[in-house]
């Protein structure tokens, strides 16, 4: 999932020394702010912005705006939003490994045993 407050813009190398007005300009056309902070974080000449009005434009419109910019961007990405999150924590309960789980109950086995039932009554001419 893409988030709609963000754009992340890697400038071409001969633009990256206007980045500071062109930045302003992006400010003032589509209240678009530069992250000092996440931009530490994203490679040469790669910066971070937010938008701060999402009333008029949002990063899917304005990346569609700026992609005809090519003699200034070299990259244009959205930021997306991790939808996975991992379950690898351990538990702390000490009695947890002794506990009740599918492979305990042998549920795998009894799910194959419970359709062929099912299919056995079928075949005798037993609806369900």
């Amino acid at each position: 999932m893409s988030l709609l407050h963000v754009l992340i813009l890697t400038f071409i190398t001969q633009a990256s020394s206007d980045e500071p007005s062109i930045s302003q300009d992006l400010y003032n056309l589509y209240s678009m702010k530069k992250s000092i902070e996440k931009s530490k974080y994203s490679g040469k000449n790669t910066y971070y912005y937010e938008i701060e009005d999402l009333n008029n434009y949002n990063a899917f419109t304005i990346k569609s705006i700026l992609d005809s910019d090519t003699d200034i961007y070299s990259l244009i990405r959205f930021e997306h939003m991790p939808m996975i999150i991992p379950v690898s924590n351990v538990s702390n309960d000490s009695q947890y490994l002794g506990q009740w789980s599918m492979r305990k109950i042998r549920a795998e086995v009894k799910l194959l045993l419970h359709q062929l039932y099912r299919i056995e009554l079928l075949l005798n001419g037993i609806f369900l």
